[in-house]
């Protein structure tokens, strides 16, 4: 084991797993923090601020009570400190649930 170098390829520099409703960060890397913001909608804290606040590209989808919901918003245009997410269900409206994302972007 020592360090893996990636050719011509790409790793998520941040994920988070993150239960809205409680509200709780399970599983994470470079979430230092997550405010719930409103229903659906939450904020995270990088550990560290990615290089551009147009360099990140994000996925995610949550997981309400065994339907999917549907991930509509990403980082804030801004700031490379933080990000803005919601969640929405497949009939737009928003939705407290577990929520997962990962996201691809050159640390600061």
């Amino acid at each position: 084991g020592g360090a893996v170098t990636l050719t011509n390829q790409s790793a998520a520099s941040t994920f988070c797993e993150y239960e809205q409703s409680t509200p709780t960060i399970g599983t994470s890397l470079n979430i230092s923090t997550v405010t719930d913001s409103s229903t659906g909608s939450y904020v995270l804290n990088f550990n560290t601020a990615y290089s551009s606040q147009n360099a990140r590209c994000t996925a995610a989808c949550g997981i309400n009570k065994g339907n999917a919901n549907v991930y509509i918003a990403g980082p804030n245009d801004t700031n490379t400190a933080s990000g803005s997410y919601e969640s929405k269900t497949d009939g737009g409206t928003n939705n407290d649930s577990t929520n997962g994302l990962q996201i691809h972007g050159d640390l600061a």
